[in-house]
């Protein structure tokens, strides 16, 4: 699942780093907490999202949906999750592959927040690889466009 495509910026000591919100989960028991490179953005049609988490480029945590109509709203059964750590990557598609729980609960003046939760897949070849990962207690919290 090719899904995250994101943008790194390098930062020389007089730029100033746009907020990128934070994301806090658990995955298979240990605590991470990501600030640098959370965003989203909206396709052409302003109808699918891409919500991307990191903070660095060998882990990322991403999801893909319909943009809701209301919030707060939930979208566990309309989503797309993936996973990626250093070579390794798992996905899920919510009632297909894995399972998704994603709800948002606010999305105002380009900033979205809300949880998530997620049984992700092994879709790498590392046959050493663990076959799942287990993500719990998702929080994002301001998160902005990718247009910053």
């Amino acid at each position: 699942l090719v899904l995250l495509s994101l943008t790194f910026y390098s930062c020389s000591d007089d730029e100033v780093v746009p907020d990128r919100g934070t994301v806090s989960f658990t995955i298979d028991g240990e605590s991470k907490n990501f600030t640098l490179l959370n965003s989203f953005t909206i396709d052409d049609t302003d109808s699918i999202v891409l919500l991307a988490f990191g903070d660095s480029d060998t882990e990322t945590l991403g999801f893909v949906f319909d943009l809701p109509t209301s919030f707060p709203s939930e979208l566990g059964d309309e989503a797309i999750g993936t996973y990626s750590v250093d070579e390794l990557s798992y996905g899920a598609i919510s009632g297909l592959v894995g399972s998704i729980e994603l709800n948002i609960s606010s999305y105002e003046n380009d900033v979205m927040s809300g949880t998530f939760s997620m049984t992700g897949i092994k879709t790498s070849e590392d046959a050493a690889a663990r076959d799942s990962v287990i993500v719990t207690n998702g929080i994002f919290e301001n998160i902005p466009t990718l247009g910053l």
